[in-house]
C-alpha cells in the first residue's frame, strides 16, 4: 500500500514559436530592388538611345524644321527618363530598407555572415560619401557657367571627365563589392561564382563607359565644334555606361536563390542569436511535505489486556495478537 501524495510528472517544454528573420526579409525587399533597378535602368537606356538618335538626324538634316518635328519624339524620351527616375527612387528605398534589414539580422546565420554584412554597410556608407564628392568635383569643374567657346567647353569637359571617372570607376567597385558580400555567405559555391562574375562585369561596364567619354573627347578637334556636338559626345559616352544593368542580373540570380535557401530552411540559422526564443522552462514545482503524524505524549508501555504483551504509545491495536487496547 503507498501512502503520501501523487508524484509529480515530466513537465512539457514552453512551445516554440519561430521568430521572423530580418535576413530573409532583407534579402526580399533587395532582390526586388534589383528587378525594379534592371527594368528602370532599361527605360533609360532606351530613351539615351532615342534622343541620341533624334539629335543625330537633326545634326545632319538640312530642314530648317528639324528641331520641331522631332519635339513630341524627345518629350516622349523625357517621359521615360522620369518614369525610369521614379522607378529608381523606389529601388532606393527598397535598398536601404532591405540593407537596414539585413544588418540587424548579420548575427542570424553565424559571425562569418555578419562579418561581411557589416563590410557591406560600410562600403554602401563609403559609396555614398563618394556620390558627393564626385557631384561636388563635377560642378567644380564646370557648374553653372555659360560657355560660349567650344574650346574652353571642351578643355573643362575633359578635365571635369577625368576627375569624376576616376571617383566614379572607385564608388561602383566600393558598390559592387557590398553587393556581393551582403549574401556571399548564403550562397553555394555555384553561385558565389555568379555573385563575383556579376562584380567583374560591373566593373568592366563601367570601366569602358568612362574610357569611352574619356577617349571620345580627346579624340576629337575642338576646331570648328558646335556646343550641339559636344553635348553629342557626352551623350554618346553615357550610352556605355547604361549597360550597367547587364551584372545586376547576375546578382538577381543569386539574391533570388539566397532568398529561397534561407525561406525553405535549407540553410538554418544560429541558435545563438535566438536566445530569447528558447527560453528556460519553468522549474519544477516542489511537493509539498508529506503530513506528520501528530505527537503522542510519551508514557510508560501498556500492557495488552488480552495476551499481556507490552504496546508502544500511540498503538490501539496490540501488535501481538490485534485485540484494541483500550
Amino acid at each position: 500500500m503507498v501512502s503520501g501524495p501523487p508524484g509529480y510528472g515530466y513537465q512539457p517544454p514552453p512551445p516554440y514559436y519561430a521568430p521572423a528573420l530580418d535576413t530573409e526579409k532583407g534579402v526580399k525587399h533587395l532582390n526586388w530592388a534589383i528587378i525594379i533597378y534592371i527594368f528602370a535602368s532599361l527605360l533609360v537606356f532606351f530613351a539615351m538611345i532615342v534622343i541620341l538618335v533624334l539629335i543625330q538626324d537633326v545634326l545632319t538634316s538640312t530642314d530648317p524644321d528639324a528641331w520641331a518635328e522631332i519635339v513630341g519624339p524627345l518629350v516622349g524620351a523625357v517621359g521615360l527618363i522620369c518614369g525610369g527616375s521614379v522607378l529608381l527612387l523606389v529601388t532606393l528605398i527598397l535598398g536601404l530598407l532591405g540593407l537596414y534589414e539585413m544588418y540587424t539580422g548579420r548575427n542570424e546565420f553565424g559571425e562569418k555572415h555578419a562579418t561581411y554584412v557589416s563590410r557591406a554597410v560600410i562600403l554602401i556608407v563609403l559609396y555614398i560619401v563618394l556620390l558627393v564628392v564626385g557631384t561636388v568635383v563635377s560642378f567644380a569643374f564646370i557648374g553653372f557657367v555659360v560657355y560660349e567657346d567650344p574650346d574652353t567647353l571642351l578643355a573643362d569637359l575633359r578635365t571635369s571627365t577625368i576627375a569624376v571617372s576616376a571617383v566614379e570607376i572607385v564608388s561602383d567597385v566600393v558598390f559592387a563589392l557590398a553587393i556581393v558580400y551582403l549574401v556571399r555567405e548564403l550562397c553555394d559555391e555555384k553561385y558565389k561564382r555568379y555573385l563575383w562574375a556579376g562584380f567583374y562585369i560591373a566593373i568592366a561596364a563601367t570601366l569602358v563607359g568612362h574610357i569611352v567619354s574619356i577617349v571620345t573627347l580627346y579624340a576629337v578637334d575642338a576646331t570648328g565644334m558646335t556646343i550641339d556636338d559636344v553635348n553629342q559626345l557626352s551623350i554618346f559616352g553615357s550610352l556605355a555606361m547604361g549597360l550597367s544593368f547587364i551584372p545586376f542580373i547576375f546578382f538577381f540570380i543569386c539574391y533570388r536563390h539566397a532568398h529561397a535557401r534561407v525561406r525553405s530552411g535549407e540553410i538554418q540559422p544560429d541558435p545563438r542569436a535566438f536566445a530569447a526564443a528558447y527560453p528556460a522552462p519553468p522549474p519544477y514545482p516542489v511537493p509539498p511535505p508529506y503530513p506528520q503524524q501528530p505527537a503522542y505524549p510519551p508514557g510508560p508501555p501498556r500492557a495488552c489486556p488480552a495476551c499481556g504483551n507490552p504496546s508502544q504509545p500511540g498503538e490501539i491495536y496490540c501488535a501481538n495478537c490485534g485485540a484494541r487496547l483500550g
